[in-house]
């Protein structure tokens, strides 16, 4: 994701879609490289954030007011829990661990 915040001459843009948190802690470029960086991931940050909020209420839903409430902990609104997980485990790893376009 390319906002046209930062003007700059480094290939950064080549990131995007396979950056994730780890490159951002990991790589020793400069303050503008890494701050283009993090506002390229900041919409998914907010996306997993607004999903665990979304997921964590359905749960509760489900286990205390739903019209069947289930006497676990583990019934079938805790499923889109394991997704949400699954997207924010996606965007941390670093980009040579994504396949090559």
């Amino acid at each position: 994701v390319n906002f046209n915040f930062i003007n700059s001459d480094i290939p950064i843009d080549e990131l995007a879609g396979r950056a994730g948190w780890w490159t951002l802690f990991e790589k020793q470029g400069s303050m503008v490289d890494e701050l283009h960086l993090f506002l390229s991931l900041l919409p998914i940050a907010v996306l997993v954030v607004v999903s665990f909020y979304l997921s964590i209420m359905l749960w509760r839903y489900g286990t205390s007011s739903s019209m069947i409430v289930h006497s676990s902990i583990c019934n079938p609104w805790f499923y889109c829990f394991f997704g949400t997980l699954a997207m924010a485990a996606g965007q941390l790893f670093a980009e040579r661990l994504y396949p090559i376009m």
